[in-house]
């Protein structure tokens, strides 16, 4: 199951619109509406996270295994995880406990930015 379907679905379940939950993101509904379709070819990190809290699930559920397997494969056993403040270079089995500490590092940066 990918990660547009596992939205829709949960979205679905809320009885929440599209136009609801790209607007608690943050995002446009098109953008919101290309990754439930598949025509985006994956969301990024913090979309994901935000994605968690709204629907409270852990952030593994949202990850496309076939996606992951690929990615390593193509990767010769490595996944690299890029965003704003961090690259994460790593092998699968670790690779979700360091990408939730980059987003607690992130939000601290936000916080910090926010507070100046």
């Amino acid at each position: 199951m990918n990660v547009g379907y596992k939205i829709k679905k949960l979205r679905d379940e809320k009885s929440m619109s599209q136009h609801q939950l790209a607007e608690k993101l943050g995002i446009y509904q098109s953008k919101l509406h290309r990754i439930e379709s598949g025509f985006s070819r994956g969301i990024d990190f913090l979309l994901t996270c935000e994605i968690s809290k709204i629907f409270e699930k852990s952030f593994e559920y949202f990850i496309d295994d076939n996606n992951v397997v690929d990615n390593i494969n193509e990767n010769k056993g490595q996944m690299q995880v890029s965003c704003e403040h961090c690259t994460i270079n790593n092998d699968y089995k670790t690779i979700i406990d360091e990408l939730k500490s980059a987003y607690d590092k992130m939000l601290s940066i936000k916080d910090e930015q926010m507070s100046c």
